[in-house]
């Protein structure tokens, strides 16, 4: 099976989600949940970016068992901020992805991590539609911690709430 559309799923690990979103830890899993039964709904390939497991922990458990027998969700391992060399490499290099023409991204840490990696994504990878998702709630809107130019004008940035677990 070839793919035209893939979500990426950024450093929803152990250590990082319970160091930034611990007032929001249900409602976050509740949403990415969603974007995953979206995507295996659309038969879309799931890949999951992971920042030093050994040391900062798997994906999160339940977002695993979502696609524990869904044949396309990949696992890739970054080593710096910015995964979009892994990405792109594994879309360049895996015959199925080829075809892929959106990225749906999403993850914790924006201001870091997946912005880094949406950037990089954006620069190297210019055939490729790139949505945003950016998750806001009573707590904050995420958009608000990008000063303008943050972010590549090519990505676009889809905003979404947090729906209540």
């Amino acid at each position: 099976m070839k793919f035209k559309n893939a979500l990426v799923i950024i450093d929803i690990q152990t250590f990082f989600i319970g160091a930034f979103y611990r007032c929001q830890l249900d409602r976050l899993i509740k949403n990415i949940s969603r974007e995953i039964n979206i995507a295996k709904r659309n038969k879309d390939v799931i890949i999951f970016v992971e920042y030093n497991p050994e040391h900062y922990g798997p994906t999160n458990a339940t977002l695993r068992q979502l696609v524990k027998n869904y044949p396309f969700s990949i696992f890739i391992e970054k080593e710096f901020r910015d995964g979009s060399s892994e990405i792109v490499d594994l879309i360049n290099t895996d015959d199925r992805l080829k075809n892929v023409n959106k990225l749906k991204v999403c993850g914790v840490y924006i201001e870091q991590c997946v912005k880094a990696t949406v950037n990089g994504l954006a620069e190297k990878n210019v055939k490729n539609q790139i949505d945003l998702l950016l998750y806001s709630s009573e707590f904050g809107n995420f958009k608000d911690s990008f000063s303008n130019g943050d972010i590549n004008p090519s990505v676009n940035i889809i905003e979404k709430t947090l729906t209540p677990v």
